[in-house]
């Protein structure tokens, strides 16, 4: 393990720290980092690995993308976002007038057309920022280096990147605006679906135009904002307009086909069965037993996904349970975590000895409850 800020480091074949995002910026901010980083979350409403690729310069942000942009990429998503028309001359311009075609470069040869602004420029980015970040700031992160990724992408005369605060506190204000949207859209994530025979019924080529590129029932707003370059907020507003005229409605988790990972507790004690399902409750499907003898019962009825397993159990304790179910082959690989109030080396070497892949004593925080999860489902 290797320290990063108040963090701990993953050692598998990369280096990756996992901490939920708003604290993830705040460390990076600290320690002024400047490379790009791999971030992604798992989205429980949908099942996905979401995975951005996030550029710092000096502590600030400078770019979010599922990859990182080219500078004509990058050029061709500030007309997008900037509504710039023109943006294929200032292109043609940018290069004709930089030797080596790096992003900052780029952006300078532009800003010295002043046809855009670094005020304009960093707006933009702020907004697109604000959009994708938006998608993983409920989630804890896994966050991995990528050393060989170089990027000189900054903003302004002075060289800076985005203030993290500034995009957190964005995120922050728009929560409220999307509570007033549900619950006709339960969330960005959720997916709107055609109601049959909805296009018969417009006459509107660009709407008709719209629905059928992308409303497919597989994206998500989230999806469809960000293939669009536009605000996901905004788009939602649409929607709903959309919705109260009868073209379209919405995948929830309840009747949609995808289905959440399940987790079994097992522990006696209802205090600690209460805590864990609301710990999980969002992301995972948690059913409970008491016993050993009651968890080899839902082994048998459910696709567990991963066991949570108190050691102190009536009966058969959680060093036994784990030691039998290793050795019943549809159990075997089942990750196991241990839940217990005993932090001794000896109980910990009695875990690792009975098959159980994580220990970690009670209480447990959240945060590092999910992250540990994370790593095995």
């Amino acid at each position: 393990m290797q320290a990063f800020g108040d963090s701990t480091y993953c050692s598998t074949q990369t280096l990756a720290v996992i901490l939920p995002l708003p604290q993830l910026l705040q460390s990076l901010k600290v320690q002024r980092f400047t490379g790009v980083l791999k971030v992604a979350a798992n989205i429980p409403e949908t099942q996905r690995h979401l995975v951005y690729r996030v550029g710092f310069y000096e502590g600030g942000l400078t770019f979010a993308a599922s990859r990182l942009p080219s500078p004509d990429e990058l050029l061709h998503l500030l007309g997008k976002v900037l509504k710039v028309g023109f943006m294929d001359t200032l292109m043609q311009y940018a290069h004709s007038r930089t030797a080596e075609a790096s992003h900052r470069g780029v952006l300078e040869a532009v800003v010295n057309t002043r046809a855009l602004s670094w005020e304009d420029i960093e707006s933009a980015m702020t907004e697109r920022l604000t959009v994708l970040l938006e998608r993983l700031a409920p989630y804890t992160c896994t966050a991995e280096p990528q050393p060989d990724t170089v990027c000189d992408l900054c903003y302004g005369d002075d060289g800076h990147g985005i203030d993290p605060d500034r995009i957190l506190e964005r995120i922050e204000s728009r929560k409220a605006l999307w509570e007033q949207l549900y619950p006709t859209i339960p969330s960005l994530e959720a997916i709107p679906r055609l109601h049959a025979g909805a296009l018969d019924t417009i006459h509107h080529k660009d709407t008709v135009q719209h629905l059928k590129t992308w409303v497919t029932g597989e994206r998500t707003i989230a999806d469809i904002a960000e293939g669009l370059y536009k605000d996901s907020l905004a788009l939602a507003s649409l929607y709903v307009h959309w919705v109260n005229n009868g073209l379209l409605g919405f995948v929830t988790t309840g009747d949609s086909p995808i289905q959440l990972p399940v987790v079994l507790t097992v522990d006696d004690s209802p205090i600690v069965q209460a805590m864990i399902r609301r710990a999980l409750g969002d992301r995972y499907e948690v059913i409970s037993a008491t016993s050993a003898i009651d968890a080899l019962s839902l082994l048998n009825n459910r696709n567990v996904s991963l066991i949570l397993l108190d050691v102190t159990m009536p009966e058969i304790d959680g060093f036994e349970f784990c030691r039998t179910i290793r050795k019943i082959e549809k159990f075997k690989e089942i990750p196991v975590i241990m839940l217990t109030a005993k932090d001794g080396l000896i109980d910990r070497a009695k875990g690792h000895m009975a098959g159980t892949n994580a220990y970690l004593t009670k209480p447990v925080d959240r945060e590092i409850l999910l992250s540990t999860i994370e790593k095995f489902i």
